[in-house]
Formats: structure tokens, sequence, C-alpha cells
């Protein structure tokens, strides 16, 4: 397949990230379905474990938003993912992650619940930041000395 790079501001790649924020917009619903289904077998789950699950998915959402952009340009290390996305992609790992890490902090007794749902922000804000600090941003846009361009297959 050939890549074509666009200015972001120009009409293709407009039209590119219009189309990417409607599939992000259903697949986040799609998770928060999952994960409310999952959270029903948690009744017993304080505040704070709801919360910290919660700031996971957010941390793991903004995640999934640069993988967008990383994957365009077949720069992805996760050998789960693989470099251009083509193991799996990111739309299905990303809301998988999000309900299989729900699953396991409601299978864990609270102590350990706890430091799963710290790890588990830890790693994804580190990797939110180290992404953010390479010009991937949440958009799909990559900034590159200063200019943002959106790549597309």
């Amino acid at each position: 397949m050939k890549k074509h790079i666009a200015h972001a501001t120009g009409h293709g790649a407009g039209r590119c990230a219009r189309a990417m924020s409607n599939r992000t917009r259903h697949l986040v619903a799609l998770v928060l379905v999952a994960c409310a289904s999952v959270s029903a077998g948690c009744a017993r789950w304080s505040k704070q474990d709801t919360l910290l699950e919660a700031g996971f998915a957010a941390a793991t959402m903004a995640d999934w938003a640069q993988t967008r952009g990383i994957v365009s340009v077949c720069g992805e290390v996760n050998p789960l993912i693989g470099a251009c996305g083509d193991v799996v992609p990111v739309h299905v790992y990303f809301p998988l992650a999000i309900v299989a890490h729900a699953a396991i902090a409601a299978a864990l007794p609270p102590r350990l619940r706890t430091a799963w749902q710290a790890i588990g922000i830890g790693a994804q804000v580190n990797q939110v930041w180290h992404n953010r600090s390479l010009g991937y941003g949440f958009d799909g846009t990559i900034s590159v000395s200063g200019e943002r361009l959106s790549r597309r297959r």
C-alpha cells in the first residue's frame, strides 16, 4: 500500500481525522458498556476502586489515541499490536485491554486490587508521556520539527 502524508490542516487529513473520530466514539461507547458489565459484579468495590479503574481506562484511551498515529508510521513496539498494527488491530487491542484489566481487578482482593490498578495507571501514564515526547498527538497527528503531520495508509 502506498503511504500518503498530508498536513493535518489539509482537506484529506481532516476527512481521515473525522472518520477515525466517529469510529473511536463508537468503540469508546462499546468499551464503556463492557466495563459497566464487568463492574456489575463489583458491587463490593469502594469509590476508590471505581475511580482507580476509571483512571486506568482514561489513561489507556489516551494511549489508544496516540497509538493510531504510531501504527500509521509502523513505529509501534508492542509485539501484540505489531509495528503497523498488523498483529492485533489497535481498535481491538485497547478495548480488550481495558476490559481485561477491569476483570482482573474485580477478581483480586482489595489490597492487591489497589496495587494492580496503581501499577496499571503508572504504566499507562508513563507510556502516554513517552509517546507525547516523541511527538505523537491524541488526534493521530505526528509533530515533526514543529510541523504537524498526519499519515494515512
